[in-house]
């Protein structure tokens, strides 16, 4: 395998890397030495995957080889006889057991995307001790757990009642799985040795080098504390970085509605009367809690503003929020009072025991909402209250945080350094404003495609002569949606002698009614039925490509499953096709709340370096517009085409927020028709290189 030296690292790859590949390396390796955060945009295709992993596994090994050579040295100036060599060696496999460098921790949004980064660590040459964190829906063996209504709470009450026999077998299947394993792998062998994967996982991550874990269970303080999570002094990589700044204001976001209150009530009630078996009198903290939450129902004479949702709502900002929470009785001191009483259950075993794990995880959710409202900032957060049109009796209740830096830094202050990674993070200064930590290291790394490799058309108008702009006004019209219809079936017939084509389309709705529109029998995108039933539609778009009796074309939503973390590689897209623009919904009150804080942000910035709201809903359209065009061109002899259906890609504005790769290789043409022939072209041209 080949080696090279980066920044006095022994670097080992599978192949010969690329330009993109070594500068990933450098810019990582020098984040990891001096502990500044790096933001690292690789596009899709140039080996991110390889370029983390070995970095990463090069610098440990280059800290654990002059750790061993220190080893020596100490070694030949210490043993005096055979009986010293005895003790030396005796003592010296339980120091081999203690780790050496910094734990480097490994994340990425999905498992299926982690499962990736595992399988591409088993070509290179590296063996390193790893673990793969995940919950109990993806690890569980045990079938009464898994088949139960709350498999956390299931879990606890199997263990606890040493009724688990998958739990004693922990032992065994730490050492029946190899260094190296995934999810499945891991499940399988703990299925023939009667292991539990959950707690192996969990256990051998304690003194694993490298852990993978998706980058929610390093961004939520809550998540992270349940699994035991320690940052301190660690190296923290986030792959697919892109949603981080979401991610990061989900996590200190809080939700509930009346049918959550009234089931944490009835839980909470079920447990004060159970409690009266324990040795220690807590029924008053349970009463307690009771309480406090039942003074959310104290919400009469909230005047909501009307909506076109089906609740009209009403918006708290500042010290509105404190003021609205006093009216319902909610302080300081009741909190305080809320707060001891949650930490004194969770703190008694037998206590936690009656309250599920999603209650739990509830209660501490909206703890920490309130203790940042109370003891910190009004400033951050905002209150949404809305009321069902219909049903008046039904509520909810929103805490949005508008400020992701407050999650971010609570990560990254605890770690020894951050490198967050993306084919589609630029603009970089987007990150630095949103997150409010500084990136000193930043890269932009080439792409390794050839022309010869891409069509990218930028396609004006229609066969109706009409120009194709996705606003919600114009795309409502038949015209236009003729028009997208027609466009799709011609690139899916000129396309699928060599494979498929996807759509991506700003909403479920939209795809709906542009399939209406449509000649031919496409395969759509599920808009629910979780993983299992988009895995089996995906199933049903690869074989009708391997098929080839008919046009095949997967319509599919920007955000959606099929956007990201997909590995179309050759047939499997040769071609995308992206209609609009996919801006958030400016009727959502979550949307307008954060473009007006944004834009008082960058107001009351004397430095001018803030983004402001448009700049922001921008960006947010932008980044799922360029993550699907990531489908495309997967590896470096793969090749596709992109068409882009919108005139708005003209504006300097907008067409400067697409990848570079995009960019340097558009046309634009005025009607698709203009469009066919230069396409044909390529295509034909890529039918006589397979044949060469």
């Amino acid at each position: 395998m080949p080696i090279v030296k980066i920044n006095g690292y022994t670097i080992k790859l599978p192949f010969n890397p690329y330009e993109a590949q070594i500068k990933s390396m450098e810019t990582l390796l020098n984040s990891f030495d001096t502990g500044n955060a790096s933001l690292i945009e690789s596009p899709t295709g140039t080996g991110k995957s390889l370029a983390i992993l070995c970095a990463a596994l090069g610098y440990l090994e280059t800290l654990k080889g002059k750790e061993n050579e220190e080893s020596v040295k100490k070694v030949k100036t210490t043993i005096l006889d055979e009986n010293l060599k005895k003790f030396f060696n005796e003592q010296s496999s339980e120091e081999e057991k203690k780790k050496v460098g910094p734990k480097i921790y490994i994340a990425s949004r999905t498992h299926k995307q982690l499962d990736q980064l595992v399988s591409q660590l088993r070509t290179t040459d590296y063996n390193p001790s790893i673990s793969v964190l995940g919950s109990r829906t993806q690890y569980c063996i045990n079938s009464k757990a898994k088949n139960a209504l709350d498999i956390n709470t299931a879990c606890r009450d199997l263990v606890d009642s040493k009724q688990c026999h998958f739990r004693h077998g922990v032992g065994r299947l730490k050492k029946k799985v190899g260094n190296i394993f995934d999810i499945e792998e891991i499940k399988e062998k703990g299925k023939n040795c009667a292991g539990c994967p959950y707690f192996a996982a969990r256990e051998l991550a304690e003194n694993a080098d490298v852990i993978f874990a998706p980058y929610n269970y390093l961004l939520d303080p809550r998540i992270r504390n349940s699994m035991d999570i320690d940052l301190d002094g660690s190296i923290v990589i986030i792959d697919e970085a892109h949603n981080v700044e979401d991610t990061c204001r989900s996590a200190g976001s809080f939700e509930f509605d009346s049918k959550l209150l009234d089931l944490w009530t009835n839980e909470l009630l079920s447990a004060a009367r159970k409690s009266a078996l324990l040795e220690k009198d807590v029924k008053p903290n349970f009463l307690t809690l009771i309480e406090f939450i039942g003074k959310f129902k104290k919400h009469k004479g909230i005047t909501c503003n009307e909506s076109n949702f089906e609740f009209n709502f009403k918006i708290f900002k500042g010290k509105q929020i404190l003021q609205q929470l006093e009216q319902m009785e909610i302080s300081q001191i009741s909190f305080n009072v809320f707060t001891a009483a949650l930490g004194e259950l969770c703190g008694n075993e037998e206590a936690n025991s009656l309250m599920s794990q999603s209650l739990t995880q509830s209660l501490r959710r909206l703890e920490f909402v309130f203790s940042v409202l109370f003891t910190k900032s009004t400033k951050e957060y905002v209150l949404c209250y809305k009321q069902n049109k219909k049903e008046s009796e039904k509520f909810e209740f929103s805490f949005w945080l508008l400020d992701s830096s407050l999650i971010f830094n609570l990560t990254a202050a605890r770690a020894k350094a951050v490198c967050l990674l993306s084919g589609t993070l630029t603009p970089f200064y987007a990150f630095s404003s949103e997150l409010k930590f500084g990136f000193k290291n930043q890269l932009v790394a080439p792409h390794i495609l050839q022309s010869n490799q891409v069509f990218i058309a930028n396609v004006q108008k229609g066969h109706l002569k009409k120009e194709l702009t996705g606003t919600y006004a114009i795309s409502e019209t038949k015209e236009y949606l003729l028009q997208i219809a027609k466009i799709i079936e011609e690139i899916g017939e000129m396309t699928t002698p060599y494979g498929g084509t996807i759509v991506f389309l700003p909403s479920y709705a939209f795809l709906k009614k542009v399939n209406n529109y449509l000649k031919i029998k496409a395969i759509l995108e599920p808009q629910t039925g979780g993983n299992e039933k988009f895995e089996k539609v995906l199933k049903s778009y690869r074989q009708a490509i391997e098929d080839k009796t008919r046009s095949v074309v997967f319509m599919c939503v920007y955000r959606g499953k099929a956007s990201e973390g997909i590995d179309f590689k050759d047939e499997y897209a040769r071609a995308v096709v992206a209609i609009g623009i996919p801006y958030p919904s400016i009727k959502d009150p979550q949307i307008n709340v954060k473009k007006e804080f944004n834009d008082n942000q960058s107001r009351s910035d004397s430095t001018g370096s803030s983004f402001n709201g448009s700049q922001w809903y921008s960006t947010q359209a932008m980044r799922a517009v360029n993550q699907a065009l990531g489908r495309v061109v997967r590896h470096p002899k793969d090749w596709g085409s992109v068409f882009l259906l919108e005139t708005r890609y003209k504006t300097q504005y907008i067409k400067k927020q697409l990848p570079a790769w995009v960019t340097e290789e558009m046309k634009e043409y005025e009607t698709f028709s203009s469009t066919k022939a230069n396409y044909k072209k390529f295509l034909e041209e890529k039918k006589m290189e397979k044949f060469k």
